[in-house]
């Protein structure tokens, strides 16, 4: 407390300075301040737009607080800054809308494409192939998740949960 409050008074001596933003981001994440905490990273991604950390942060602090269209919104923006990254962006993002507690057909028709973007970008990524198999079994498209099953267990035969994907 003592430690939020007197970032706090800093914050108002130099507003937007970014090392007084991430102390406050810290205390307030460690402090179990979800709003806090968003308030310090939207300042931090204003302050500097570049920095994909603050950017993966605030997209799971987003989804912490149910606010799932700014999460996604805050992972797409990811993916315009780290390409690389992209395939991993792309299965959070599709993992974060099968996670919802609230899960529409919408969100899970989404959640496929998010999961095939991914596996377009990395045709090698296992983990994207099988959550694409189960989003689709979601969705009804038996044909697309066995398809799917049959790609992550030839990516990785040996792998602990082949027997089970087979």
């Amino acid at each position: 407390d003592q430690a939020g409050e007197a970032l706090r008074s800093a914050e108002q001596i130099a507003p937007g300075d970014p090392r007084i933003m991430q102390q406050l981001a810290y205390v307030a994440s460690e402090s179990g301040d979800t709003e806090g905490a968003i308030a310090a990273y939207e300042g931090l991604v204003e302050a500097d737009p570049a920095n994909t950390e603050n950017w993966l942060t605030l997209a799971g602090l987003y989804a912490d607080m149910g606010a799932m269209d700014k999460s996604a919104a805050a992972y797409e923006k990811v993916v315009e800054l780290d390409p690389e990254g992209a395939p991993q962006v792309f299965y959070n993002l599709g993992a974060l809308l099968m996670n919802k507690p609230d899960r529409t057909d919408d969100d899970s028709r989404r959640a496929v494409d998010a999961f095939r973007q991914a596996v377009k970008l990395d045709p090698n990524y296992r983990d994207a192939h099988k959550q694409l198999a189960f989003a689709l079994l979601g969705i009804g498209d038996r044909a697309g998740a066995k398809s799917e099953l049959e790609t992550c267990v030839a990516l990785a035969p040996d792998a602990a949960d082949s027997a089970q994907m087979k």
